[in-house]
């Protein structure tokens, strides 16, 4: 269905509804997926209700996962906000996916909080640092957390989301499109149903992982598996009790991405709160290309996990908190690994 057209104009759609519904199956997938599928909503308004039916029922048959999350989304916030964005195919739509809409109203988002600007470690490659908010046994815990941004091609693969402002979004979206979301790491990823359903990103995670919104992920994460950057290297702690994986990159003689079984916080930064910057400075956790005693009391990793991480080729570190480490990484992660596994 190459030469139909792609129709993202409502007036468009509602003059040549046939043509809208062809348009939606033809490019409903692609980077102005969400833009043609809606149109061709608005345009399934003037038809009766079975009549409309039966044009979405063939529109959604042909959306992959990732587009179908979206548009749930989108019928969401019209259910939320109550805005008749497309009035009468809504209706049409709660129909067929009533079950995943009322779902997704009883999920919240975890909020936007506190953060930096989007910055850049190395060519393609960006972060940016935020507030991270935790419990444990009742007590606040506020520090940082790093997310990652990689592009390639124009496409945007964020690891360790932190949810950003609206401004903030404009400026991620300014370097490319969002398409993968990677979650490494068993004790993170509460952003990413933010990202996951704002721009029908694929969700890639170790099986057995738990998310926060119930649903599992899109690709699963394999040592030496698929991995959405061609560059990319998946690495798993195997022996780790909750999941944890890590990712080479191999650019600029190997960058490694970690959650929190390697941190590079070298300061306590402006996202910590008094107390906790206190404390993570008593408990030894301030320190570069860090194992924390934290991850290790709760996952109980082997050395030989550590060993095979090692044996990467690897000069520069970015972690899921603290500043990227760079040229001195794997020098220092080896001095870590002797010095912690030999207590």
């Amino acid at each position: 269905m190459t030469s139909v057209p792609e129709i993202t104009d409502p007036a468009d759609a509602e003059a040549e509804t046939e043509l809208a519904v062809l348009s939606a199956v033809a490019h409903g997938n692609g980077p102005n997926g969400l833009t043609v599928v809606q149109a061709a909503l608005v345009a399934l308004g003037r038809l009766d209700q079975e009549h409309a039916m039966v044009h979405f029922q063939l529109i959604w048959s042909g959306l992959r996962e990732p587009m179908r999350r979206a548009l749930e989304a989108l019928v969401m916030e019209r259910q939320t906000e109550d805005e008749a964005t497309f009035p009468q195919a809504a209706a049409t739509v709660e129909r067929i996916v009533p079950k995943r809409v009322e779902e997704l109203q009883m999920f919240e988002y975890s909020p936007v909080w506190p953060h930096g600007r989007l910055r850049i470690a190395f060519p393609e490659i960006f972060f940016v640092i935020g507030t991270n908010k935790t419990q444990h046994d009742g007590v606040e815990i506020q520090t940082s957390r790093t997310m990652v941004v990689v592009r390639e091609d124009g496409a945007l693969t964020l690891l360790n989301t932190v949810r950003l402002t609206e401004e903030a979004l404009r400026d991620l979206e300014g370097l490319g499109e969002v398409r993968n979301v990677v979650r490494l790491g068993a004790f993170h990823g509460r952003d990413d149903p933010f990202y996951r359903d704002r721009y029908g990103a694929t969700l890639w995670a170790l099986p057995g992982a738990e998310h926060v919104d119930g649903r599992g992920p899109d690709r699963e994460l394999a040592s030496g598996g698929a991995f959405p950057v061609r560059t990319g290297e998946v690495f798993v702690f195997s022996s780790a009790r909750f999941s944890e994986a890590a990712v080479l990159l191999h650019h600029e003689g190997g960058i490694l991405i970690t959650c929190d079984a390697v941190q590079n916080w070298t300061h306590i930064d402006e996202f910590f709160s008094p107390q906790c910057g206190e404390l993570f400075a008593e408990q030894g956790l301030i320190r570069a290309a860090n194992i924390p005693s934290t991850w290790r009391l709760a996952c109980h990793p082997s050395v030989d996990d550590f060993r095979r991480l090692l044996a990467l080729p690897f000069r520069h570190l970015i972690g899921a908190h603290g500043e990227p480490l760079r040229d001195e990484a794997h020098a220092l992660l080896q001095a870590r690994t002797d010095e912690v596994f030999s207590a």
